[in-house]
């Protein structure tokens, strides 16, 4: 093996390029006032030279980290225990890589740890921008944020106040009350359900279509045909237990995951 080659900088890839130091620096960080030629010119000879730029200095000039962070509050275990959080946090670091981001994640399940993972969120320089999943009504991290005036987005709908918010969500009310419909349409009139965790939107929407679907085609819904859950396998399980004694003749279980464990509940 040869020497390992000295490492260039930004005044080596203007040198090469034939262009000033501030011109290098305005083409990586995609600044304007640089002419298609010139900035052309210094991505190829960034190319050539297999250029990769500081990020640490780069944070210093743009004042922006580069970094996205994702906001978890569960506990490992069960967050790969369900793919919905895996597909999502692929989904989210394929997106950010593409535009030239890294991802952080961070996953809470005890008190004190987020506490700590809070106050670091906080700090501007740690992460541009926070994407914030399954956070429950009681979570104090989101209004927070949004009082410090941070960058963030909510996966799922805020319980209150959610016009001040930026979020993503499915319309879990709508889709709840088309699943009760389709089970009606089977001939089914005893529909049950087993539903997510109540201080999540995800499960009170979806609760609360059933409720309207069930409604509006005037069949029974008394409380002995909910069972109330938690979006686990074990939770679907648990509430499917609760509802064989009630006798019901279709049940509509509030995820996927929940539904494995209501499978081996029936067999």
């Amino acid at each position: 093996m040869g020497p390992e080659k000295p490492s260039l900088n930004l005044e080596d890839i203007a040198k090469f390029a034939g262009v000033s130091r501030s011109t290098v620096s305005r083409v990586i960080n995609n600044a304007p006032n640089v002419s298609e030629t010139t900035r052309a010119r210094v991505l190829e000879v960034i190319e050539e030279h297999n250029f990769t730029p500081n990020v640490a200095a780069r944070s210093l000039v743009t004042q922006r980290s580069q970094v996205l962070g994702i906001y978890i509050p569960h506990l490992v275990d069960e967050l790969f225990a369900d793919p919905y959080f895996s597909i999502l946090i692929q989904s989210i670091t394929t997106r950010a890589n593409e535009q030239d981001y890294d991802v952080m994640l961070w996953l809470t399940g005890q008190q004190s740890i987020s506490e700590h993972l809070h106050r670091r969120a906080l700090d501007n320089r740690l992460v541009d921008g926070l994407v914030l999943a399954s956070t429950s009504k009681y979570d104090p991290f989101p209004p927070t944020l949004l009082e410090r005036g941070r960058t963030f987005i909510c996966n799922g709908r805020p319980f209150e106040n959610d016009q001040a918010y930026n979020y993503v969500d499915t319309t879990n009310q709508r889709g709840a009350q088309q699943a009760v419909e389709h089970l009606a349409r089977l001939g089914r009139k005893r529909i049950a359900t087993v539903t997510g965790r109540m201080d999540l939107t995800s499960g009170y929407d979806r609760l609360q279509g059933y409720r309207h679907g069930m409604e509006q085609l005037g069949l029974p819904c008394d409380d002995s045909l909910i069972a109330e859950s938690d979006f686990t396998e074990i939770g679907g399980y648990m509430g499917m237990r609760r509802l064989l004694p009630y006798k019901p003749e279709a049940v509509f279980v509030a995820s996927d995951l929940m539904a494995l464990g209501a499978l081996r509940a029936i067999r």
